[in-house]
């Protein structure tokens, strides 16, 4: 019987400064005896696990289903692999936990195919799941996603209500960190960075990189963990050409059509 044993993401795993978050991982097949503590799971399938966990702290996870509903986990030692989920759309994941008087917690929200939800990513998104949060304003669209050189907004959220003049760090895992204020509302915004090194004139052939925010008040400490990919616009799609394109296309079909009408 072969076991796994959870392995973070090498880029992921250079970020120190980001506290407790999220970070994909990957299962790997080891023998029996290097498993010890693992949690096992589907081979090459995507996972998650806390960075930033220390020992002695224990964390309690809710999984957020894209319908609104929530599972309630204890984090295993060294990741876990989420529950099966038939809906469609956004589903969030959020850790909370208490260490030596300080109450943490980590959210991701991850896209998933399946049948479609009546509850709107908006409603998931400001459906309260940890006392101190990083909230998007607006999740990217089904086909969209968050994309480099493109802005965003956030909103920080203390109790229920938004939390003015309270500093963000960013981070992302090319290397990229800044540091951000929420306004009197408690939103920001954020431009991702065209931080990619290698790129690919393709976008199959980019692999994403991971943002994360993060945020203290007191004695509470927050952060968020998304996604972001390379923009195309930038490297081997051109706008002014595809429009161009767009315009050649609808020319010709409406020759076409006249062409048509007139026998």
């Amino acid at each position: 019987m072969r076991r796994y044993i959870i392995l973070p993401l090498l880029s992921m795993s250079l970020l120190g400064a980001a506290g407790l978050h999220w970070e994909k991982a990957k299962f790997r097949p080891v023998s029996t005896s290097a498993a010890h503590g693992a949690h096992g799971g589907d081979g090459g399938s995507a996972h998650y696990r806390l960075a930033g966990i220390e020992e002695g702290m224990s964390a309690e996870v809710t999984y957020t289903l894209a319908n609104l509903e929530q599972k309630k986990m204890s984090y295993p030692i060294g990741g876990m692999c989420l529950p099966e989920s038939p809906w469609g759309n956004y589903h969030a994941l959020t850790a909370n936990a208490e260490h030596n008087g300080i109450r943490y917690s980590a959210t991701t929200y991850i896209y998933k195919e399946g049948r479609p939800a009546k509850a709107s990513p908006t409603k998931l998104t400001t459906t309260g799941k940890s006392p101190f949060e990083i909230r998007p304003i607006h999740l990217p669209r089904e086909h969209d996603r968050y994309t480099a050189s493109m802005q965003y907004g956030f909103v920080l959220i203390r109790d229920g209500k938004p939390l003015a003049d309270t500093k963000v760090s960013f981070e992302s895992t090319n290397g990229t960190k800044m540091e951000l204020v929420s306004d009197k509302y408690g939103r920001f915004t954020l431009e991702l960075p065209s931080d990619f090194k290698e790129v690919a004139k393709s976008r199959r052939g980019n692999k994403p990189a991971d943002f994360i925010l993060s945020s203290e008040d007191g004695s509470y400490r927050t952060s968020l963990t998304m996604p972001y990919h390379i923009n195309p616009n930038e490297h081997w799609q051109s706008v002014p050409y595809g429009v161009l394109t767009m315009l050649l296309g609808m020319l010709a079909g409406l020759l076409l059509y006249r062409k048509v009408k007139n026998g």
